[in-house]
């Protein structure tokens, strides 16, 4: 691995400190290191320096290339980093000499239909969610998978999570857990307003059709927003690109959720 694109916590001083001197121990090392976010092309390896977030942000860049990510933990949660900054030099060694395992997660893409015409396309790897923007308004949308309807929903919002995003939002909102390597994904409804709509694990081809829902946003990993009209139409299916974790430690899930999440399981 040659070329090594540096994505981190940029409104964290300290963590942009880190990153820039991380370029040049890097450089010093013999790989050609790159903070340069319009330069990512040809990346052999992408390190992302914060926490879960920074995370996604990397994914939407590293899945286009190919390229795998190495998390180095200086953020908040941090479920989805590898290492910390002290331990870098042993892991960039153990990739020099291949020894670590590529871990493989499936993304979701969601499109925006707007009177059939697509308005707005997101690649995500935790979850898109539709949410009132405001106060006092619920969200009135239905929910098909592979055009089959599964139910009518009146609630805040809905969550369409990935396996990675079982762990985020979806898990707050009383949603189950799935597995890493799961292609499905989970509905949850958020706070809905009846007594019998429950978290349903599905296909990925899935049409929200939105009912009503004056200033409703649909958003991608917590990060992209897109303002929705009623009677849009939100497709999601699994995208074609995935991200890539390395790992260089054992990686038990159940683990990680006992010491991130403090759930037992």
């Amino acid at each position: 691995m040659k070329k090594v694109t540096i994505i981190y916590k940029e409104e964290d001083t300290l963590v942009e400190g880190t990153a820039k001197q991380l370029a040049k121990d890097l450089e010093e090392l013999g790989y050609k290191a790159n903070l340069d976010l319009k330069n990512v092309k040809g990346s052999d390896l992408f390190i992302s320096i914060g926490g879960d977030g920074t995370i996604f942000r990397t994914s939407r860049y590293a899945s286009k290339v190919g390229a795998p990510i190495l998390g180095i933990y200086m953020g908040g949660v941090g479920f989805l980093t590898e290492i910390s900054l002290l331990e870098l030099q042993d892991a960039m060694d153990k990739i020099k000499h291949k020894k670590y395992k590529l871990e493989t997660r499936s993304m979701l893409k969601g499109e925006v239909l707007r009177k059939g015409k697509k308005v707005k396309e997101f690649i995500a790897l935790n979850d898109l969610v539709i949410s009132k923007k405001g106060i006092a308004r619920i969200v009135s949308f239905e929910v098909y998978a592979k055009g089959e309807l599964i139910g009518g929903y009146k609630a805040d919002g809905l969550i369409i999570s990935s396996a990675t995003g079982s762990t985020a939002y979806n898990l707050s909102a009383g949603g189950p857990l799935l597995l890493p390597e799961s292609r499905e994904c989970i509905v949850t409804a958020i706070c809905p307003h009846t007594l019998i709509n429950q978290p349903i694990v599905t296909s990925t081809d899935l049409t929200v059709k939105l009912l009503k829902g004056k200033d409703a946003l649909l958003t991608s990993d917590g990060q992209e927003l897109f303002a929705l009209e009623t009677e849009d139409e939100i497709l999601v299916s699994r995208a074609a690109q995935t991200t890539q974790f390395i790992r260089i430690n054992k990686y038990n899930f159940f683990e990680r959720i006992r010491e991130k999440l403090g759930k037992t399981v």
